[in-house]
């Protein structure tokens, strides 16, 4: 655990813990210490959602769509009393057709 994180675990023990002083308020400085932790938390996180299509090139795996397909198809025939279901089905396989080119990326 970081010392930010440290930081802010004392925090909250000290504000959920209950004593005999009611006034739980953060000071000024502990109100900056979370702020800021959370503010780099947030642009780590943003970061390394950014990194994520980048990361790895090559490794990412996909299967073929069709094989996706085939079985959703299949189960239009065997389901084809249930018009919701059926109805379902297509809009499922209208999106994948729609974001995947062919391939699925599956990690």
């Amino acid at each position: 655990m970081g010392p930010g994180l440290a930081a802010v675990s004392t925090l909250m023990e000290r504000l959920l813990q209950p004593k005999e002083r009611t006034d739980t308020r953060l000071s000024p400085e502990e109100l900056e210490k979370i702020q800021g932790l959370i503010e780099r938390e947030d642009a780590r996180i943003i970061a390394r959602r950014q990194g994520l299509p980048n990361r790895g090139g090559n490794r990412c795996k996909t299967i073929p769509l069709a094989q996706v397909l085939g079985p959703l198809e299949r189960s239009k025939e065997t389901y084809k009393g249930d018009a919701k279901y059926v109805a379902a089905v297509e809009r499922t396989i209208a999106e994948l057709k729609r974001r995947y080119d062919g391939q699925i990326p599956v990690d």
